[in-house]
């Protein structure tokens, strides 16, 4: 049943661009994690725990 509804509606184009899509965008995300320096990657390690500016003090609490 749901082959005969796959043919009779011509999905089988965007399930093949959908792939295509998502094969794409994981090797660039791997391309970009393999491309980072030691040092961009030790930034980016600690890039939650810095606060997020100057102006509450240092404390690293953005509510005050």
């Amino acid at each position: 049943m749901l082959r005969d509804l796959a043919t009779r509606s011509d999905v089988a184009p965007w399930a093949v661009a959908s792939m295509v899509f998502f094969i794409v965008a994981f090797s660039l995300v791997v391309l970009r994690a393999w491309s980072l320096t030691r040092e961009e990657d030790r930034a980016r390690a600690r890039l939650p725990l810095e606060p997020a500016d100057a102006a509450d003090g240092g404390t690293g609490d953005a509510h005050g």
